[in-house]
């Protein structure tokens, strides 16, 4: 006789070796709206693994200033068990001085599962950067609120979160400090920080380290952390996207997943692979028909794809940081020619008030926390 756990997961690797035959191709763009639809080993709110297919859509936007999106999931696991998570996420970026800037970032997420376990959390973390080039540092505190949780659902260490070691109380607050240091170099980007938490009468410390690289066509990073004090744990996890079509990319995704005491979540395994679909101006194939080194006198000519009849714009440091509109000379495809002096330039593109950067430029940020492009232009007098 087949049971439904077993007919459950029999789907699950059908579903996990259809989508592991689709190829990879090239990078994933745009930046308006995502959906993905992953199938593998993924973690339950208890910190165990469970084959399941999940389903996670979201939406951001991006400014000058401001930044934030939503974002929503749905786990179905084998056994017929549900867990659904809902988060929004916001960010602020105020100028100080110079490569100084201050951010205020606030953050906060419900989840539910028909287990029983219910757990809301919310939180705000101001910092000030300073950002030199493709360096960067940063350093702030952050404080974070949750309620909810069950006596069942989230087996932590006893004495962790409360008398029952699984069930937080009504209202749990943490309160840390965190430093940060960054630094990109073309398509390479790496971080690490160090936190100090406290819940309650727990301290524990936390270093955190990621690395992102991007391939042209593959986008690629590894994220980990180590934790000590009254909280001792490690973790690792890795993430491979490529693109398959302009806004189509299969997502591989596995490691281990830190616990969080605020939430009352435990730590776990989990594995997946999926396909994540983006609307939204997307990305073109291919590289600038010029690269981003030209000789002193000649004209560089820079390229955007977009969306047909979409106002697009080049910020630069040549025009006075002013938007000059440019030409749609195919549709969707969007140009202008630019002869700027001797030296390194910075640029960036703004299509219907969302800022880009064209593919195949070197980008860093700027001193509001936004990405320009470089325009390396070679004085051979």
């Amino acid at each position: 006789m087949t049971t439904p756990h077993r007919r459950g997961r029999r789907a699950v690797r059908r579903i996990t070796t259809v989508l592991a035959l689709l190829a990879p191709a090239t990078e994933l763009g745009g930046q308006a709206a995502q959906v993905g639809v992953f199938a593998g080993r993924t973690v339950d709110e208890r910190g165990r693994s469970h084959a399941g297919v999940t389903m996670a859509p979201s939406v951001a936007w991006t400014a000058p200033l401001t930044a934030g999106g939503l974002r929503a999931q749905l786990t179905r696991f084998s056994s017929g068990a549900l867990l659904q998570t809902g988060a929004g996420w916001g960010r602020l970026t105020l100028p100080i001085h110079g490569g100084i800037v201050a951010t205020m970032d606030v953050e906060g997420s419900l989840t539910a599962s028909d287990g029983g376990y219910r757990s809301a959390t919310g939180g705000a973390a101001p910092r000030f950067r300073v950002q030199r080039g493709g360096l960067a540092a940063e350093a702030g505190p952050r404080v974070a609120i949750a309620g909810g949780g069950s006596a069942t659902a989230a087996p932590m260490r006893p004495g962790l979160l409360g008398p029952r070691g699984g069930e937080p109380s009504e209202t749990q607050l943490e309160t840390g400090w965190d430093v940060a240091a960054s630094v990109t170099r073309g398509a390479l980007a790496l971080r690490s920080g160090w936190g100090i938490s406290q819940l309650g009468e727990r301290r524990w410390e936390e270093a955190t380290g990621s690395a992102a690289l991007d391939l042209g066509g593959v986008l690629v990073g590894v994220t980990g952390g180590a934790r000590f004090g009254a909280l001792r744990e490690r973790w690792a996890a890795g993430r491979v996207a490529a693109r398959m079509t302009p806004r189509i990319a299969l997502v591989l995704e596995g490691g281990r997943t830190p616990s969080s005491l605020i939430a009352g979540r435990a730590a776990g395994d989990h594995a997946t692979v999926g396909i994540s679909v983006t609307t939204g101006p997307a990305a073109p194939r291919g590289r600038p028909t010029l690269p981003p080194v030209v000789r002193h006198g000649e004209r560089a000519r820079i390229s955007l794809h977009a969306a047909p009849g979409a106002l697009v714009e080049i910020f630069a440091d040549w025009n006075g940081w002013r938007g000059e509109k440019m030409q749609e000379v195919a549709p969707g495809k969007y140009q202008v020619e630019v002869r700027p002096a001797a030296g390194v330039h910075r640029f960036a593109l703004r299509v219907n008030g969302g800022w880009r950067t064209p593919p195949g430029y070197e980008v860093e940020e700027d001193e509001f926390g936004g990405k320009r492009a470089v325009l390396r232009v070679l004085d051979e007098n």
